[in-house]
């Protein structure tokens, strides 16, 4: 508190630093300070030195790089920042566990990469390698990364402001390490790859944190989605640069096939005729005496 009265606020507030982040940093202080206060090393009350208000609802961000924003973001990079940032796309690498990469994590056919993740466990994991997208930005770090003595990338302690500069440059939103998490997932999902497959490949043990920051699709691939999903769109699957594009990049447009063509052919699986829409021939309702003394009588109103 000041000496008006008024709680005082994080110095970190403002700068880039959601309330959110705030607070968890400020629930972490308070529990090392009621720790320290058992262990009598302090004799403080949390509740005098700790800032109040900041309990947010969490609102997770929804920022990850689409194919195009992509290439204009490695243009403006040296190159072992282009190529920390196509291999953390690639592999969901986080910012930490880039720094510990290592070549010999790369196995040799390219299918698997080690990730050196240290949050928890699951974090520890290997990543398949199986997208095309994927390979052209593993093959991409690897051609274009500068670490020595067996290290995959030079030390940087500052990646996430590299990266708000890039984007400035590239005239693109800004996009921090963890949306560049986002994009794999993003980019993952719109290719038909369910979240239960894609949460342990990146240190998940559930679909929890997919479902609600990190794979959530935007509306005009969620549209397509729904399109494919009715049977309306070609082969192909789905991906980030809009509708009907395939990894980002190609991919086939939405075709305005007729109702009598929504449902399967007779084939390997059985035929499902019996759920063809056929639009614009829906039955008009009912109306025969039998059903006359469930109808409401008119009001005195309209009957005036």
């Amino acid at each position: 508190m000041d000496s008006e009265g008024n709680a005082l606020q994080p110095a970190r507030a403002g700068r880039h630093v959601t309330d959110h982040t705030i607070a968890k940093e400020l629930v972490a202080l308070r529990a090392e300070l009621k720790l320290a206060k058992r262990r009598g090393i302090w004799k403080g009350d949390p509740a005098e030195v700790l800032p109040v208000g900041f309990a947010p609802e969490y609102k997770p961000r929804d920022r990850f790089l689409t194919y195009d924003e992509l290439e204009a973001l490695l243009g403006e990079l040296l190159e072992d920042a282009a190529a920390r940032v196509a291999f953390t796309i690639a592999t969901s690498a986080e910012a930490a566990a880039t720094e510990r990469a290592l070549r010999e994590d790369v196995s040799p056919d390219r299918h698997f990469v080690q990730v050196r993740g240290s949050k928890r466990a699951t974090r520890w994991r290997k990543v398949p390698i199986v997208a095309s997208w994927q390979r052209e930005l593993l093959d991409f770090a690897l051609e274009h990364a500068q670490g020595r003595d067996g290290r995959l990338f030079l030390p940087r302690t500052k990646f996430g402001q590299t990266l708000e500069r890039a984007c400035a440059r590239a005239g693109i939103p800004r996009c921090t390490p963890n949306d560049l998490r986002r994009a794999y997932s993003t980019w993952l999902r719109s290719d038909g790859v369910p979240n239960e497959l894609s949460a342990p490949t990146m240190g998940h043990k559930d679909t929890r944190m997919l479902d609600r920051v990190y794979a959530r699709l935007p509306p005009e691939v969620l549209r397509a989605r729904l399109l494919a999903a009715l049977g309306r769109c070609s082969a192909g699957a789905v991906n980030t640069s809009g509708t009907g594009a395939q990894n980002g990049r190609t991919g086939h447009e939405v075709d305005d096939l007729s109702a009598g063509k929504m449902a399967p052919r007779t084939g390997i699986e059985p035929a499902t005729h019996g759920l063809t829409v056929c639009g614009g021939k829906w039955p008009s309702p009912r109306d025969d005496d039998r059903m006359r003394h469930l109808r409401r009588p008119p009001s005195a109103k309209a009957q005036q």
